[in-house]
């Protein structure tokens, strides 16, 4: 066992995730020599999610794509997870409104109360959610992992602070 054990701690990766390039660069942390593979990073063609989705994970792409888009975040090849995650999402919200209208319990017809079975596709979901969010930077602790871009300042915004002595 010993021997088993020790070969597969070798085997584990440790540390924290590693952070894609353009998040090192925006951040100003970026050091070519520690970076010993280039990642892809192929910007999304297009905001279309590339394959069909329900109508309510349809609408959480509309949602949740361009703000992606802007931030730099969605490439081609994250369009697929993305996809996962309004369908995960949209599961979520059948479910809750399903529990919503009928409740979280039931009785089964051998008088014992059930949990109503929309409530651990309800729980699953959220899970699934939660761990797509955080690849995408839409919870709060995986926003702080993501540098922000400079906000760029309009031509009344720049004389505004001129004016005020600022920069």
């Amino acid at each position: 066992w010993g021997a088993y054990f020790s070969a597969s701690l070798h085997q584990m990766k440790r540390g924290p995730k590693p952070k894609p390039t353009a998040q090192l660069k925006l951040a100003g942390t970026f050091q070519a020599s520690r970076r010993v593979e280039q990642e892809a990073l192929p910007a999304a063609e297009s905001l279309r999610p590339g394959q069909t989705l329900s109508a309510r994970a349809r609408r959480a792409w509309d949602a949740t794509a361009p703000m992606l888009a802007d931030n730099g975040i969605l490439s081609e090849q994250d369009k697929r997870a993305l996809a996962c995650y309004c369908e995960a999402w949209a599961r979520w919200v059948e479910a809750r409104n399903t529990i919503a209208t009928t409740g979280m319990w039931y009785t089964a017809a051998s008088g014992n109360i059930l949990k109503h079975p929309a409530v651990p596709i309800m729980e699953t979901a959220a899970t699934e959610m939660l761990r797509w969010s955080e690849q995408f930077g839409l919870t709060p602790s995986a926003r702080t992992r993501i540098p922000r871009k400079e906000k760029t300042r309009t031509p009344a915004e720049r004389l505004r602070a001129e004016l005020d002595g600022g920069a």
